[in-house]
């Protein structure tokens, strides 16, 4: 809005606002002053409109008190009622624990006046080095995703927080970016609590914090035995696979997931996992010695002892067969 004022070399006869032209906007309020060759009105440009503004006094439309048509006249103002915008431009198309840096892109419609830092807002993360370019109306600045959060991060401009070299208040603008950078893990577990000759087989779980991306059994390790079959199951997050324990093989086997080997969807490398099981697969055996080396019928008693290869578990006397005499 602006006052418009016609200074007219007479005092006027018959001027009215139907006499006015206006463009870029609307006049009204067209008010005689204490001076009876001075009026004022109030021009008020059109929302949306940029370019030159005038009004013009239309030649003839008035006279002065003796009946000469009076001249024309006209005044210009540079308009600009178009609020400036800006589009936000997260470039990276996802962010995870590898990748948690993006540019950011803010291009204006016009050239922005006092657009900082303190005009935008991050979720999920950190703006920082807020840079003009070569292009006046364009801008960069650094995104860092927050460690450990999962989710929409976002930038956005608020609105009113800049303007255009016209005054004209800027209106908000936004982008978002998935953001996962909570590295996924995975336990595992040999469902038996241990394995022998007799049993040597054992189903492997693999439970998974998030749906494994490339997991295959090239990244698992088997201590003791081999691993076989793996596969998922219903639930994307879980696969089993089957541990056979090696033959003659006593101690500790384990099958262990080796770190970063796998990923998510979002891309994040996973952590490493393992599970142990006792194993002993070698046969316990027995020598069995009678101490006397001859039996008659004076000595016809003798020790018998039976050293085995590990301490028996379940050994009595049913177990043994005696020829020639009996055991007790």
């Amino acid at each position: 809005v602006s006052t418009v004022t016609f200074t007219f070399s007479d005092a006027p006869v018959g001027f009215t606002l139907a006499d006015t032209t206006a463009v870029g906007g609307t006049l009204s309020g067209l008010t005689p002053t204490a001076d009876p060759k001075v009026f004022t009105a109030t021009f008020t440009a059109t929302d949306g409109f940029t370019g030159p503004g005038s009004v013009a006094v239309t030649a003839g439309s008035y006279t002065d008190a003796a009946g000469n048509p009076g001249t024309s006249g006209s005044d210009t103002v540079p308009i600009d009622t178009v609020a400036p915008n800006v589009v936000v431009d997260i470039v990276d198309p996802s962010l995870n624990s590898t990748d948690t840096v993006s540019t950011v892109t803010f291009t204006f419609s016009d050239a922005p006046v006092g657009f900082t830092l303190a005009d935008t807002t991050a979720v999920g993360g950190t703006l920082s080095g807020l840079t003009p370019t070569a292009d006046p109306k364009v801008f960069t600045a650094t995104f860092t995703a927050t460690d450990g959060f999962t989710g929409p991060g976002s930038v956005a401009v608020t609105a009113g927080s800049y303007t255009d070299a016209a005054g004209n208040p800027g209106t908000s603008g936004s982008d978002t970016v998935p953001i996962d950078t909570v590295a996924p893990s995975v336990i595992v577990d040999i469902v038996d609590p241990s394995l022998n000759s007799i049993d040597k087989v054992s189903t492997v779980t693999f439970t998974f914090s998030d749906a494994p991306v490339g997991f295959t059994l090239a990244d698992t390790t088997a201590v003791g035995g081999t691993l076989s079959g793996l596969t998922p199951t219903a639930d994307p997050k879980v696969f089993t696979a089957t541990f056979t324990a090696t033959d003659g093989f006593t101690g500790t086997g384990s099958v262990s997931v080796a770190n970063a080997s796998y990923t998510n969807a979002a891309g994040s490398p996973g952590g490493g996992g393992s599970d142990t099981v006792p194993i002993d697969t070698v046969a316990p055996s027995v020598v069995v010695d009678i101490v006397d080396t001859t039996l008659n019928s004076t000595d016809k008693v003798s020790t018998v002892t039976f050293t085995f290869s590990d301490a028996p578990v379940g050994f009595t006397l049913a177990d043994t067969t005696a020829v020639g005499g009996t055991l007790s």
